[in-house]
């Protein structure tokens, strides 16, 4: 780790958490679902960690009672092409971070106030507890193969996770989005267009973004779409989708109209906790879950039940 500044940084709004820690109190919410959704945390620092849905305060830099203040300032370079395996702890990073070629990249407990991009298929990235907020930004705040993601707070950009291959996100937070207040930008929590080998485990993803009034907005929580490529092997278990302004809740792959939308396979999604409005009944605008080809023996979808009561939420409605 470089010998540089200390820097201190802004602090956030946290609206979005206050409105996850609401319902938790809520006198309807089953005592009995809380702790359903983490899977055992990999490897990391002895943190005790409270039974409940991941959000800013159970994740990243607040995780460990971390702040800015307590971070040097990263000047370092931005793109890395050769080289590593490279290591970053304990800093702000205000540049974006690309990866290219065989650059092998963890990133520890820091505060990255841009995007970050692994650009090659050889390339990989591991970031843990850390914040990224890639604010203002017209593609996902972390993209787009081989990555691992612990552990994080992850927001801004119009995605805050775009993983195509070889992506692991585990008790982590997915949410704020931003889109321009005038265009026509769709966001999500995490999106794949094609691609496999994706868990994501224990995290909460949620689209959190609203409609601009001129077409952009917010598409789902969890988008699987064959645009670029097959679906396959995505297992998706033990996450917490809040209700969202999109569409739907959840989308896993069965798009006829799509490319690669025939046929999404080893899609499996299992003990899941779903929220709702309280006045439709639905995860999103039109329904929850949609998407999911029944069909296919290799894709499974069980024991995903509603936030406020416990019960099962059914597919494809």
């Amino acid at each position: 780790m470089m010998d540089v500044p200390r820097h201190t940084g802004r602090r956030l709004a946290e609206t979005e958490d206050q409105l996850i820690t609401r319902m938790l109190g809520h006198p309807t919410f089953p005592a009995p679902l809380r702790g359903l959704w983490y899977s055992p945390a990999l490897p990391g620092p002895p943190v005790p960690q409270p039974s409940r849905f991941r959000d800013a305060t159970n994740t990243g830099l607040a995780r460990l009672g971390i702040t800015e203040t307590d971070l040097a300032e990263y000047t370092g370079p931005g793109g890395y092409d050769r080289g590593g395996p490279y290591l970053i702890e304990d800093q702000v990073i205000g540049v974006d971070i690309r990866l290219y070629n065989s650059v092998q990249m963890t990133i520890r407990r820091c505060k990255i106030l841009a995007h970050i991009d692994v650009d090659s298929v050889d390339a990989a990235l591991t970031l843990e507890d850390s914040h990224v907020d890639a604010g203002p930004w017209s593609n996902a705040a972390i993209g787009f193969q081989n990555l691992t993601i612990l552990r994080c707070n992850v927001q801004g950009g119009i995605t805050a996770v775009n993983g195509s291959y070889n992506v692991v996100v585990q008790d982590s937070y997915l949410h704020g989005q931003v889109i321009s207040a005038a265009g026509s930008d769709h966001a999500g929590g995490f999106l794949c267009s094609g691609g496999g080998n994706i868990e994501l485990r224990g995290s909460t993803i949620w689209c959190s973004v609203q409609d601009n009034g001129h077409g952009g907005g917010p598409s789902n929580n969890l988008n699987l779409f064959g645009d670029l490529g097959p679906l396959r092997n995505i297992r998706v278990k033990g996450c917490y989708f809040p209700a969202t302004a999109g569409g739907y809740s959840v989308s896993l792959g069965h798009n006829p109209g799509k490319p690669y939308g025939d046929n999404p396979a080893g899609i499996v999604f299992v003990d899941n906790v779903l929220g709702r409005d309280l006045q439709t009944g639905r995860g999103g605008a039109y329904g929850t879950v949609t998407s999911f080809l029944a069909s296919e023996p290799s894709n499974l979808y069980a024991g995903n039940v509603w936030a406020d009561n416990g019960q099962p939420v059914p597919v494809n409605t």
